[in-house]
């Protein structure tokens, strides 16, 4: 058993043991006397540097280190010997092919009983390899962060371009369309009884077009300020602002819906957006009630965890699950996500009214208030709109 040998071989046996220690983790070990000199063989760093042994002994190791870290290695070197420390450096070192690569040094001081310094153990490891991965991979990574910021930017740019666009387009378009108003108001006032039946059915459906026209560009306005608009978050009581969308939908609608709601509580959200998001989906609820038959809408609220609802919410975050269910003619739900693209309609305009605009507006609202939205419904059944926005922006 090992207390049974010879103290010199349980020395012996013990470099052994820590030179195997030091190639299993491919590093090259020397040794230093106790004021810091490298004396006799050093079999690990002759291989490494190709100095002989008359060049590396003493301080003449220093040579290999490359010019510009020599002094910083020295420096820190005799501070650890001169405090007893352990030492710990990178630095580059001239290998005997000639070529420099990149060092992680490491040594020890071995203390006897007395606590003086017997030798100093020390370790180079070779991390070129290791850094020069690093190196790539940040610039990769730089490179495409680079990319992806201009491109970002470019989108961004783009996206304003074409919200202006529609902005201003939707306003020039509003007034050919009241002089087209105007003029068949003209037209219907002056000649209207001295028209063909056929004249009035024309003149009726120009009526038409441009009122679906208008709609279109004010659908297409409302839009388009959704994305320009400024983002002004504000503590608010939605079941008190749900109350007065229901009071100015009934009222315009002669108290053709029925609406029942819990209390939604309070959020943080853009005020005059979120009223158009109630009054879009309550408006749509009306829209596809089934024939003969009043509107039925029930409006519940929850608060819920981001984590409990999609992987594009924040996990930890509360949010508010306000969900409006119709007892209308419903959707199949394989549409369940189009029905939120801009000018989609599951139905002609001879049978529903519209532009297709309605839900994409709901839409853009939630993602104004990073939340999310989705839709379930069957044919005939109905259809249920989840909402979350965050209770705390």
């Amino acid at each position: 058993m090992d207390e049974h040998l010879p103290t010199i071989e349980k020395l012996q046996i013990s470099e052994k043991r820590f030179e195997a220690a030091v190639r299993a983790v491919e590093g090259i070990m020397w040794t230093n006397s106790p004021n810091g000199e490298m004396e006799g063989e050093q079999e690990g760093w002759a291989k490494l540097t190709g100095q002989q042994l008359k060049d590396y002994q003493g301080y003449g190791w220093s040579e290999a280190i490359h010019p510009d870290d020599a002094a910083a290695t020295i420096e820190a070197w005799n501070y650890a010997v001169k405090n007893v420390e352990i030492f710990k450096f990178e630095h580059r070192v001239k290998t005997a092919d000639g070529s420099w690569k990149l060092f992680s040094v490491k040594a020890i001081p071995v203390l006897n009983q007395s606590k003086e310094i017997v030798e100093w153990v020390g370790v180079h490891t070779d991390i070129q390899h290791t850094r020069d991965t690093e190196e790539k991979l940040e610039k990769m990574v730089l490179e495409r962060t680079k990319q992806l910021a201009e491109k970002n930017l470019e989108l961004l740019h783009l996206n304003k371009e074409l919200q202006s666009f529609a902005h201003i387009s939707s306003h020039d378009l509003k007034e050919p369309i009241r002089k087209i108003k105007f003029f068949l108001d003209r037209l219907k006032e002056k000649e209207f009884d001295n028209m063909t039946d056929s004249g009035k059915d024309l003149i009726e459906r120009a009526e038409k077009s441009a009122e679906s026209m208008k709609a279109l560009v004010d659908d297409l306005l409302n839009y388009s300020e959704t994305s320009l608009n400024q983002k002004k978050f504000l503590h608010t009581d939605l079941t008190a602002l749900l109350s007065e969308i229901i009071k100015e939908i009934k009222e315009t609608n002669n108290s053709n819906i029925t609406i029942t709601n819990t209390p939604l509580g309070t959020a943080e959200v853009i005020t005059f957006q979120i009223k158009q998001l109630f009054t879009n989906l309550l408006s749509n609820a009306l829209k596809f009630a089934k024939p003969n038959e009043p509107a039925r809408v029930s409006i519940s609220c929850t608060i819920v965890l981001g984590e409990k609802i999609s992987e594009h919410l924040i996990a930890n975050k509360n949010y508010l699950h306000i969900s409006i269910a119709d007892k209308g003619i419903g959707f199949h739900q394989k549409y369940g996500d189009r029905i939120f693209e801009i000018f989609q309609r599951l139905h002609t305009k001879a049978e529903y009214k519209g532009t297709g605009i309605g839900l994409a507006i709901v839409k853009k609202i939630v993602e104004n208030h990073r939340g999310y939205i989705t839709a379930t419904s069957e044919i005939n059944e109905g259809a249920t709109f989840h909402i979350y926005l965050p209770v705390q922006q």
